[in-house]
């Protein structure tokens, strides 16, 4: 199975350098690093130049539009097998890759793989452990999505596809609160979810995150639940009608 890593970047100059490094690491000939940048305007285009690695296919958006965009257009790009999405600022472990594709491959009917991460600070000093808290194994169902709406248990960071649930996790809505959350929440209705409970990325927060872990208002998080309630409606009743 071939592999697309697809990354958004926005003003990552920082720490896009190490991150890629560990992608490239481990990722092979005929895989691929696909990076929509959203019109970073520091040196985040010219680091990604620079690493001159034919394996990078870097896209360029000429105005700002935002993550949940950034993302959804990354996503149309990769042509892998498997897909991997990629935060601009963590560092993956060694053995993400091998670890994450071996239980692809034990279990053909698995359409997203989650993993636990590691916390670790702007410096790379270690915060928490085990910090989704994730319990090992497979599950789906309406339950799931409905308490993933509630509380989102889906990081980007830390997710991988197979290609085949494009067709049903794009487009992904504008309004909803993240595009992590909305994949899940599809993966959960219409495919199979396994979770690693090993830490397989450190997962950088600092105070410049795309991407805040500061909680919103309450007010913010009710208008966001309305809204991916409706979005996942009116997906699953566009999808019945076909």
């Amino acid at each position: 199975m071939t592999i697309s890593v697809c990354m958004a970047t926005y003003n990552g100059e920082r720490y896009v350098a190490q991150q890629i490094t560990s992608i490239l690491d481990q990722i092979g000939p005929d895989d691929e690093l696909i990076i929509s940048d959203d019109a970073s305007s520091d040196s985040t285009v010219d680091i990604i130049d620079a690493l001159g690695d034919p394996r990078i296919r870097l896209y360029r958006n000429t105005t700002n539009v935002g993550i949940i965009r950034n993302f959804d257009q990354a996503l149309r790009f990769c042509q892998g097998d498997t897909i991997f999405l990629s935060d601009q600022d963590d560092i993956w472990r060694h053995d993400r890759i091998k670890k994450t594709m071996d239980i692809f491959r034990k279990y053909p009917s698995v359409t997203l793989i989650l993993a636990d991460v590691d916390l670790i600070d702007l410096e790379g000093h270690f915060l928490h452990t085990k910090y989704l808290n994730l319990p090992s194994g497979m599950g789906n169902g309406l339950f799931r999505a409905f308490r993933n709406i509630i509380k989102n248990r889906y990081h980007g960071c830390a997710i991988a596809i197979r290609k085949t649930t494009l067709d049903y996790i794009l487009p992904i809505p504008h309004d909803v609160p993240m595009h992590d959350m909305w994949i899940g929440i599809l993966n959960d209705l219409y495919g199979k979810t396994y979770y690693i409970g090993e830490p397989l990325i450190n997962y950088r927060r600092h105070e410049r995150n795309v991407t805040t872990g500061r909680r919103a208002q309450f007010k913010q998080i009710f208008t966001w639940r309305i809204a991916i309630i409706k979005s996942v409606f009116l997906h699953v009743s566009m999808r019945a009608s076909v």
